[in-house]
């Protein structure tokens, strides 16, 4: 149940999100792998 939430976390703030990453040069490429499999 929590990860459908989490999903729709990153969903709806997925923008705001990849600009914190890149603010802490964290690797996107799980990130990247979510959107694709979408």
């Amino acid at each position: 149940e929590w990860q459908k939430q989490i999903e729709g976390f990153l969903d709806s703030h997925q923008g705001e999100i990849q600009d914190i990453l890149k603010a802490y040069h964290v690797p996107l490429v799980e990130l990247d792998q979510r959107t694709a499999a979408n």
